[in-house]
């Protein structure tokens, strides 16, 4: 099956790309060659499919990206970091995380691709101890928590307008369990010892 990565040089993309290599063809999409810098003394340089460049609030970039793949997953993490005003940052990461993930279900949709991988975001217990259900939301109301929401949402109304099949995942901290690393680059310990 030939899978389009959106968000592939990313912590948890360029893991999906090792764990994919040799079951999969891969279009590796992320925003520009420097994006894989971040985890290239990890992985060292990832060889193993197609590359495609290009920012995911660009309809034709997504267009791009899906043309000829069987399924999409979708796992963008957005940083403010380099942006330079508040109101600038909110901007791109409303761009990013909403009209983004609209270009790739609607791009999806209209391409006839019955397979999409959405990655949220959620905490693991809610504050009340209850595990997180579709219905349960995230007790804050940060951007990035409402902006995950909307995307669920989105995610809900493409299967019910369209029958869109889509897998939404909502991991807590993800580890790579491969390399031994936490996403802050701690090393993991060894379970059940102490």
């Amino acid at each position: 099956m030939k899978v389009a990565v959106f968000g592939a040089a990313g912590w948890l993309g360029r893991a999906f790309l090792a764990n994919a290599a040799g079951r999969h063809e891969i279009r590796a999409c992320d925003i520009g060659p420097e994006a894989w810098d971040a985890w290239k003394n990890i992985d060292g340089e990832w060889t193993e499919g197609e590359k495609a460049y290009g920012d995911i609030i660009s309809s034709e970039v997504v267009d791009q990206a899906l043309e000829g793949v069987d399924g999409v997953v979708h796992m963008i993490l957005y940083s403010s970091d380099q942006v330079s005003s508040q109101d600038a940052a909110t901007d791109k990461f409303l761009l990013v995380y909403l009209r983004g993930l609209w270009n790739v279900l609607d791009g999806a949709q209209q391409r006839g691709i019955k397979r999409v991988v959405h990655v949220g975001s959620c905490q693991t217990i809610h504050k009340d101890g209850t595990f997180f259900t579709s219905a349960v939301r995230r007790p804050d109301a940060s951007l990035y928590a409402v902006c995950k929401r909307l995307q669920e949402e989105m995610c809900r109304q493409f299967y019910e307008a369209y029958g869109l099949s889509t897998i939404v995942l909502r991991p807590d901290y993800i580890v790579d369990t491969r390399i031994e690393l936490g996403r802050q680059r701690e090393k993991l310990g060894t379970v059940g010892t102490g």
